[in-house]
């Protein structure tokens, strides 16, 4: 009667049973989304030749949507525009990498896992060759440890690189932290 995308089996006793879903749907944060979507709208974009949306687990142990697109030269900032005009906000990307080529299994399909393997293993970046300042620094330390990762630069938004309406809480604490003047942070008080 309904097309609900799960898959499941009649049991001798009239009862249905469960068996998973037969679509690239995922639940973040609440919502369903479908990374097959999330592709289709990266793909709108005229640059991008491949692309994969593969779910990860963040750093506060929830689920994160992750965007591969190649070539890796692709402006990401652009890719995020085009997709806020395609998609709703629950559907976008916390991270978006870019890379040449896309790994493949040995049977040619592409590799998943390896891509998630790439990307906790990427290094930071910066997008304005600057050296930064000591503020600067402790703010991308701080940022680091919340997010788990720290492929973010001094303009990145702090929701497009990973951050959640609820890790915001833990960012903003260890700001006051980091940023506590030491008289206060001996006493143990955080203004």
């Amino acid at each position: 009667l309904y097309d609900t995308h799960d898959r499941g089996r009649a049991m001798p006793d009239d009862s249905l049973q469960f068996i998973g879903r037969i679509d690239d749907t995922v639940k973040i944060r609440g919502f369903r989304v479908d990374l097959q979507e999330v592709e289709r709208a990266l793909l709108g974009h005229p640059g991008v030749h491949q692309a994969a949306a593969i779910v990860g687990s963040a750093a506060s142990g929830g689920a994160t949507l992750h965007a591969f697109v190649s070539p890796a030269s692709l402006d990401r900032d652009a890719i995020y525009r085009s997709l806020r005009d395609r998609l709703p906000a629950y559907m976008l990307p916390s991270t978006v990498v870019g890379l040449d080529e896309f790994p493949l299994t040995d049977r040619g399909k592409l590799d998943r896992a390896r891509l998630l393997q790439h990307h906790a293993a990427r290094g930071a970046t910066s997008g304005s060759g600057r050296t930064p300042t000591e503020t600067e620094r402790r703010v991308s330390d701080v940022w680091a440890r919340t997010l788990g990762h720290n492929d973010f630069s001094f303009g990145s938004n702090f929701f497009e690189v990973g951050g959640t309406s609820l890790t915001v809480f833990s960012l903003v604490h260890r700001l006051r932290t980091a940023f506590a003047p030491n008289w206060l942070a001996r006493l143990g008080w955080i203004v």
